[in-house]
């Protein structure tokens, strides 16, 4: 961790509570029946945040208006925006056939992150953290609440006050950020403090986004290698590990038992890595059932509804 004091920020929250945050989702039509696993754990879980969705298509759009009808008491007296639905017009996340072939020829695969997903992913960030005091937490739909994530978060921050991200270890991807620290930030479950550094990099980050978005609709008028060299950077995960790497990190490692794992510098940004124990992908009953986990994060990339749910009863969640 870097020596020099950070100057303080007019928007720094030292002592944000839950209420203070909300939480970000996008789903489309192949995680409809996980959504109504992850919500009911959600609701059940008795965190206070509010709840924010995106749905990238016709489908899930449908769904989710039916859903927040169903829960409309529940929803009730929660944290910033309650509750809020994003759907998106026409099934944007489907790429026109000409620019899948040209995405193929580039070897570029677009099956968990398509470019769309990528653009609401960074539009859904910014708009959490303008719709709160306190911050967005972003959570896949594969994110599933064991216990309450609130408690986690802040406990995390009552021990890091400071902080401005708090995010999930990820061992291997990008490549280049494991290489370099050993490990790597997984969004899949990452709070977003609403501090200046964190909104300064959202906004940026979005911009470029909705520039590699315009590029993939139009990759037929570049049909050369530095089209492939710049979508290679596209990944929101791969985008947000590079950002804090060329910032240049320092990092105190703990035990990867610990509540915090890894605490570093990256600039002007502060990171807190949230230890195995609490946020991991391992079944069982020894690991189900162990008081430390919080968030149980599979691996949910199968090409069907009934695979993803047939996992998740396997697993004893859903």
């Amino acid at each position: 961790m870097a020596k020099t004091a950070k100057t303080a920020r007019t928007t720094r929250k030292t002592r944000t509570t839950a209420a203070e945050w909300n939480i970000f989702a996008a789903i489309d039509r192949n995680f409809i029946d996980v959504f109504d696993c992850w919500t009911k754990l959600f609701l059940a879980s008795g965190s206070k945040m509010g709840l924010r969705v995106t749905t990238l298509d016709n489908d899930a759009r449908e769904h989710v208006n039916s859903w927040e009808k169903d829960h409309s008491r529940s929803l009730q007296g929660r944290g910033p925006a309650s509750f809020s639905h994003k759907a998106l017009a026409l099934d944007l996340i489907q790429m026109p056939a000409t620019n899948e072939v040209h995405a193929n020829k580039y070897g570029l695969n677009f099956s968990m992150s398509p470019p769309r997903y990528v653009v609401e992913f960074w539009r859904g960030l910014d708009a959490g953290l303008n719709a709160s005091s306190g911050g967005v937490l972003h959570s896949d739909m594969d994110e599933i609440f064991m216990r309450n994530p609130d408690q986690l978060l802040s406990m995390v921050l009552r021990e890091h006050s400071d902080v401005d991200l708090v995010a999930q270890v990820a061992q291997y991807k990008p490549t280049e950020t494991a290489k370099d620290w050993g490990f790597a930030i997984n969004v899949g479950f990452t709070l977003f403090r609403k501090t200046d550094p964190v909104v300064k990099m959202v906004r940026e980050l979005r911009a470029r986004a909705e520039f590699y978005d315009d590029l993939v609709r139009n990759m037929s008028s570049r049909d050369d290698e530095s089209a492939r060299k710049e979508l290679m950077d596209f990944y929101e995960q791969t985008v947000l590990n590079v950002y804090l790497q060329d910032r240049g990190c320092e990092w105190i490692a703990n035990d990867k038992h610990a509540m915090v794992a890894h605490f570093g510098q990256c600039g002007d940004i502060t990171v807190a890595i949230i230890g195995d124990p609490y946020v991991n992908n391992l079944m069982g009953a020894a690991y189900m059932s162990k008081a430390e986990r919080v968030v149980f994060h599979p691996y949910l990339g199968f090409p069907s509804q009934d695979a993803k749910m047939k996992y998740l009863r396997g697993a004893g969640v859903c």
